[in-house]
């Protein structure tokens, strides 16, 4: 069965060192921010990704799904903490987000990818979610030992991701193995 994140772990996401191996700056120039945009973080947790855009951002709307409810917790409280009015925490499924479609700009899956269980199931949701034109950022653990992460075996080559990109239909699919060392980078438009 493929690795799923637990919400005990949940510490672990709030790291200081993380800035170092997954650092947000790079993120945004990568999300392209604009007014009014609407970011969807699918596997959002505790809101790594999300809270930083949200405070720098406060005309982007997020969405920050997850199927464990501890996560949405956790988000929730940090929300309440940072007195943001941005982002709404959602629960999930792993191929159900319960929003409208062709709603965001912009969707997120990190660390997520490699966990999921059918794949084009979950790409096909993504499709119904994004905009046309919008895009799509993948960030995963590269198939390569580290000491956080899943475990080697589970993870995923970046190629395998893209191939799953593009029988889905997706376009301009661009890997990326240089910002992050630990993760590689996948956006695609649809």
């Amino acid at each position: 069965m493929a690795h799923k994140f637990h919400h005990e772990h949940a510490h672990k996401l709030d790291k200081p060192e993380r800035q170092k191996w997954q650092n947000i700056e790079d993120f945004i120039k990568i999300l392209e921010p604009f007014e009014n945009m609407v970011f969807v973080d699918i596997g959002v947790g505790t809101g790594y990704f999300a809270i930083p855009v949200a405070k720098r951002f406060p005309n982007v709307k997020i969405i920050g799904a997850d199927i464990q409810p501890e996560m949405l917790d956790i988000l929730k409280e940090k929300v309440k903490k940072e007195k943001l009015d941005n982002i709404e925490p959602v629960l999930s499924e792993e191929n159900k987000v319960p929003i409208e479609d062709k709603i965001a700009d912009r969707v997120l899956v990190a660390n997520v990818f490699h966990g999921l269980h059918h794949p084009q199931n979950f790409l096909k949701e993504v499709k119904r979610i994004l905009k046309d034109g919008g895009k799509l950022i993948v960030i995963d653990w590269k198939p390569i030992e580290t000491e956080e992460g899943p475990p080697l075996h589970e993870r995923l080559e970046p190629e395998a991701v893209a191939k799953e990109l593009e029988k889905a239909e997706f376009k301009d699919i661009n890997i990326d193995n240089e910002t992050y060392p630990y993760h590689y980078i996948i956006t695609a438009r649809i």
